[in-house]
């Protein structure tokens, strides 16, 4: 946490995904595989309550990536993961 602050709570859906960015690209975290269920989620909450959170997640990420990374206005994450996101909802049914 010292190194890669508190979670922003800004993010409204997104707060994981710009302390993982943080961490990862950032501060060069390693990531490694534990073969064993440490946590377990249920399908839903807000993050998948809709296609207006669904975008506003996507905004959120898309903001997070151009803060730390300087990226572009637009690239490529923010519609892979809003095809993703399409996909997800029509198999859900959310």
């Amino acid at each position: 946490v010292q190194k890669v602050g508190d979670y922003d709570l800004s993010y409204t859906t997104t707060a994981d995904y710009d302390y993982m960015l943080r961490a990862l690209v950032l501060n060069n975290f390693r990531v490694r595989y534990i073969p064993r269920v440490i946590a377990d989620f249920q399908i839903g909450g807000i993050s998948t309550s809709g296609w207006r959170v669904s975008a506003r997640g996507n905004l959120e990420c898309l903001r997070s990536r151009r803060v730390h990374l300087k990226g572009p206005m637009v690239d490529a994450a923010f519609f892979l993961r809003f095809l993703r996101r399409i996909a997800q909802i029509r198999i859900l049914g959310f």
